[in-house]
């Protein structure tokens, strides 16, 4: 995940603005919701520009795609939500002052994370930029496997600025207004006001010796808020990471050829650990001396205006009304932050509006606010009007089994009302979280043959859902296959984004270190208990 000028990785920041954007009705304006293959759109843009940020968005899906796992090859299918807003004090209004677009693995509400990006007018260069790198990590999950964070992030950054050019991509190509670049004098230049001094740059070799929390500067923020010294070291991390990439991407060196080579090869689940196994073997003096020269490289900077490229061949077309359009903003606000009482408003609205989603988000407002009596109440509301609506049934089962119902999770897994809503919900679920909590569920109940099936259609469903490789992890090493156990831990690990709680990260390295153990003595292990499941 990249943090840039105008980046908030994994939340949004609570706007502290009084007034509101207005309702369709009010302003004139209407919301259209369009729908393609791996992207919904909603916006006040026009239904014509709605539909151009689409095929941009499907646009670079195919070219990164095409970079990523080759010509012919068939694509994971990602499906991201973007909210474009005519106005940009509109935006502004959700996500804060001096945000030119945003990406958020999840909005800040959800019950299932829903990555979407949120930009105004229409697609912007960062918003371009931040949602190219982001598809970049979703698509590396698959591709090379568990990977060193310094190469997924310096990957990311790289394939960021791609664009294509008669149907064929062009990749590396540098944007100092959103990035950091080297200015030629040996030093970075980032988002073009802060330099980045090239004798005070971690070396090259310190990189990819990074584990993910340090790479992040994460292993001492257990308050999740890191200091403007840990931001700085991470720019840098970042800026390094970057540059390095650039050059095994373009360098005459012989283990840049090396790995130049090895990049075009079949996507495997080794092929991170073998790209990095590379530049492992290159001496630390000479990796360092070759990268404090392509520091001093001059690059230009291209500015490239894409032409608008052809609409999907398929879209879905829905016009919002007004009170679903209510549910939407409300869901962009923090229900924890000053804005909260607009969005019990807006969700109040909606309801006497008969939006049909309006049960399902008060009864999510008010689990969040702790009223589990309430909350039980409007998510069977929902299910009344939708009795297989799968998103519903993933909520009340998140109701039952969090910790603000008063139970633990075992005694959770344990009850009545768990059991009735997982066998309800094995009937409809489709999404990762919703196969993974189903997964959970058979293991606890160890129903091991289920539990493997059920784990591993949630990785298909979603590759880049963490928690779901977290608990296949679990269901193989309960059925013996250790050394398959281990790896689908480390395909976890390799999934957390950078934003990811300090103790979930503890959770899965924990679960890393047992799973290695067991693998060399697995007598060593017995007693001890395994490591645990992660459930809604």
């Amino acid at each position: 995940m990249r943090l840039g000028l105008a980046l908030v990785a994994g939340g949004l920041v609570a706007s502290c603005l009084q007034q509101s954007v207005k309702s369709p009705t009010q302003s004139g304006e209407p919301w259209v919701e369009l729908k393609s293959d791996h992207f919904r759109v909603s916006s006040d843009i026009g239904e014509d520009e709605a539909a151009r940020v689409l095929a941009s968005f499907e646009e670079t899906y195919g070219l990164l795609g095409r970079v990523v796992f080759g010509a012919d090859a068939e694509l994971p299918s990602f499906t991201t939500d973007a909210i474009i807003f005519q106005h940009h004090e509109d935006m502004n209004e959700f996500v804060g002052q001096g945000f030119g677009g945003v990406y958020t693995t999840s909005l800040p509400n959800d019950v299932e994370p829903s990555p979407t990006v949120i930009a105004s007018g229409t697609l912007s260069p960062f918003a371009r930029l931040l949602f190219a790198h982001e598809l970049t990590h979703r698509f590396n999950h698959v591709a090379l496997g568990p990977t060193p964070t310094w190469l997924n992030e310096g990957l990311a950054d790289y394939y960021s600025t791609i664009r294509g050019e008669h149907a064929q991509p062009v990749v590396g190509e540098i944007d100092p207004r959103y990035m950091c670049t080297p200015d030629g004098l040996g030093d970075l230049e980032c988002y073009q006001y802060e330099k980045l001094p090239g004798n005070r740059l971690p070396r090259a070799s310190e990189i990819v010796q990074l584990d993910h929390q340090s790479f992040y500067g994460t292993q001492s923020v257990e308050s999740g808020v890191p200091s403007f010294e840990q931001k700085r070291a991470r720019t840098q991390n970042y800026g390094v990471a970057w540059l390095l990439v650039h050059m095994l991407m373009n360098g005459k060196q012989s283990y840049a050829q090396e790995f130049q080579l090895a990049m075009v090869m079949p996507p495997s689940q080794k092929k991170g650990a073998a790209l990095a196994a590379i530049v492992g073997r290159v001496p630390a003096a000479q990796l360092d001396a070759d990268f404090q020269q392509y520091l001093k490289k001059g690059m230009p900077w291209r500015q490239h205006h894409a032409p608008t490229p052809p609409l999907p061949a398929h879209i879905e077309r829905h016009s919002l009304t007004d009170g679903e359009v209510l549910v939407l903003w409300a869901r962009l606000d923090d229900w924890n932050g000053k804005s909260a009482r607009r969005a019990l408003q807006r969700l109040q609205q909606a309801n006497d509006l008969r939006a049909t989603s309006a049960a399902f988000w008060l009864g999510r407002y008010n689990q969040i606010h702790q009223n589990s009596d309430r909350a039980k109440e409007l998510y069977q509301r929902a299910l009344d009007l939708e009795p297989e609506n799968a998103e519903y049934l993933y909520g009340l089962l998140n109701l039952y089994w969090s910790s603000q119902s008063g139970m633990s999770w075992v005694e959770a897994a344990r009850s009545v009302m768990v059991g009735q809503t997982i066998q309800a919900l094995s009937k409809s679920a489709h999404s990762g979280s919703q196969l993974n909590a189903v997964a959970a569920y058979q293991l606890f109940s160890n129903d091991v043959p289920s539990a493997l099936a059920t784990s591993q259609k949630a990785c298909e469903s979603a590759p880049d859902c963490w928690p779901c490789f977290h608990n296949r992890a679990a269901a193989l090493y309960a059925s013996g296959e250790r050394g398959d156990a281990l790896q689908a831990e480390h395909e976890a690990l390799s999934r957390m984004p950078e934003d990811a709680a300090f103790k979930m990260v503890e959770l899965v390295s924990s679960a890393i270190r047992y799973y290695e153990l067991a693998e060399r003595d697995p007598k060593a292990v017995a007693g001890k208990p395994s490591p645990g499941l992660l459930a809604p």
